[in-house]
């Protein structure tokens, strides 16, 4: 778990709302914490939101399952360790046991032995449930200095790789609070097999995090960059926090953390400058080229004078029927014009409000989610419509007789 500090917080297992958890229940006695949480997770890693949802159902994709952890700190481990089942069921599982966690809850301020065992007894009921199809079980300890260790039986170490990922995934939700990159796109950590040792898991986690930190530096956005910093200062914490002097001297990648930073201060700086600059030319291009271009078309293009019938070109009588159409819906063209530079000013003033990040993140996942062949039938018949439109309308135009007038 990412934790700045390096001591996670267990009172915070359960606030994580991204995806919105269905149950939480967290109580501190004088000697045992206790936590469960339960969370609707979709099982298709795709698309958002409403939009996304109908996606979803179109291509008969969709798919969710519910986590349930249950969690105790006890003191004579001071308090250093969050340990107990979580357990994955299918929604119709969940819907079996929802009011066991209802009922739980009603214990809350029932003194603590009591609490306690109706804590282990529903924790026993939801656990069984793992034995149906589709459900599975496994057990959680995740300790202060955000190490997780996850342990699953009789699976194929393929099937327990991509098993404790999700697992981890939903622990990292419900605990963590996403500041530095989209939640929806939280992959930038995951599980190592612990059969490779300490250090292995140690130097997976630091080229992970530094991996990131560099492919944002290389997106030139000034919010890529202050998230960049953020999860350096993460790298750093975890560094300190797990990983001795001798091991970084021996089996781990060292980072030059400081001249990184000048680094990204340096690509910060030139961001904000482009995008300065951006917001220049863009307001010079809607308040100034786009209106003096259409007042010069519209004190212009009542003078032009159409050529002779006589030995007229194709180009000549097509530039002259154009000039007849735009002095003929002049006016409509300007009150276009001007209404296209208001979007224009609204949209560069709200720019970072209507265009956000996660819209854009969101609308790319949507379109990528599509299957190719049918982005390649949706551009070949637009292209072709537009193609047979436009041979037409010039066959159209070329074909009329030219009147010069008197």
């Amino acid at each position: 778990m990412p934790t700045i500090t390096g001591n996670l917080s267990f009172a915070i297992v359960g606030q994580g709302r991204n995806p919105k958890r269905n149950f939480k229940l967290s109580r501190a006695e004088d000697s045992i914490r206790y936590v469960v949480v339960s969370q609707t997770r979709r099982t298709t890693d795709a698309p958002f939101n409403r939009v996304g949802d109908l996606l979803n159902r179109f291509l008969r994709r969709d798919g969710y399952t519910v986590y349930v952890l249950f969690g105790k700190s006890l003191k004579d481990e001071q308090y250093n360790l969050l340990s107990g089942p979580c357990v994955e069921l299918s929604l119709a599982e969940y819907a079996k046991i929802e009011r066991t966690l209802e009922q739980l809850a009603d214990y809350k301020f029932i003194a603590g032995d009591q609490f306690d065992a109706k804590f282990d007894e529903v924790a026993n009921i939801v656990a069984e449930r793992s034995s149906h199809p589709g459900c599975g079980l496994s057990a959680i300890e995740l300790s202060r200095d955000g190490k997780v260790e996850i342990s699953l039986n009789n699976l194929s170490e393929a099937e327990a790789q991509d098993v404790a990922s999700q697992i981890f995934f939903f622990i990292r939700d419900v605990c963590h609070v996403h500041q530095h990159h989209a939640p929806t796109s939280d992959t930038i950590l995951d599980v190592v097999p612990s059969s490779e040792g300490d250090t292995h898991w140690k130097r997976e986690t630091l080229y992970s995090l530094f991996r990131w930190v560099i492919q944002q530096k290389r997106s030139r956005s000034p919010s890529a960059f202050v998230d960049a910093k953020g999860v350096l200062a993460y790298a750093r914490a975890f560094a300190e926090k797990h990983c001795g002097a001798a091991e970084r001297e021996i089996g781990l990648p060292q980072y030059l953390r400081e001249a990184t930073i000048e680094s990204l201060d340096a690509g910060l700086a030139r961001a904000e400058f482009e995008e300065k600059q951006k917001g220049k030319l863009s307001a010079a291009f809607f308040n100034r080229i786009i209106p003096v271009s259409a007042l010069l078309l519209a004190f212009l293009s009542p003078f032009y004078r159409t050529p002779d019938a006589i030995g007229a070109t194709d180009q000549e009588i097509l530039v002259a029927k154009f000039a007849d159409w735009l002095n003929a819906h002049i006016i409509d063209i300007s009150a276009s014009v001007v209404f296209v530079v208001f979007l224009a000013n609204v949209g560069i003033i709200y720019r970072s409000r209507i265009f956000g990040g996660r819209a854009w993140f969101d609308f790319f996942r949507l379109l990528f989610s599509i299957p190719y062949h049918v982005v390649l039938l949706i551009l070949l018949v637009t292209t072709g419509s537009l193609t047979v439109l436009g041979v037409q309308e010039y066959m159209n135009w070329t074909s009329l007789p030219f009147d010069p007038g008197p």
